[in-house]
């Protein structure tokens, strides 16, 4: 079996897959606790769409994104990293005893936080490229 796996320039959803001469697309997204457990990629059978239409193919290699200014990114990150080395002394005044059940509600939080960035941006995208 002769296979060959192409990245899509600018989406990190999708994948071209090449088996034997025929074209598939593999939506790398497709299950949201793959998102979260990147190891059940393996585990599980991920679904593959085959393409009889090669312009498809064609369509998904030309989307081309807007490019976000990097300097911009990079500078808040210095910030960020700046400040952050400025607070660490302060840390062992944050330093609070909590129950196993307070740590247990601020996972299931942070979990929902991110869960609810996620789908966003996956609403954001969706609504980008239609």
């Amino acid at each position: 079996m002769n296979c060959e796996v192409q990245h899509v320039a600018g989406n990190i959803r999708y994948r071209i897959l090449i088996i034997n001469g025929e074209q598939y697309i593999l939506d790398m997204e497709r299950s949201f606790w793959k998102i979260i457990f990147p190891f059940l990629f393996w585990i599980f059978p991920t679904p593959v769409f085959k393409v009889e239409d090669h312009t498809i193919v064609e369509q998904l290699r030309g989307i081309k994104k807007e490019k976000v200014n990097s300097g911009q990114v990079i500078l808040l990150g210095g910030i960020g990293f700046v400040l952050g080395q400025f607070l660490t002394p302060l840390m062992d005044y944050f330093e609070i005893k909590l129950t196993s059940l307070i740590y247990i509600i601020l996972l299931v939080f942070a979990l929902i936080l991110v869960s609810l960035l996620y789908f966003s941006i996956n609403y954001k995208r969706k609504k980008k490229t239609e």
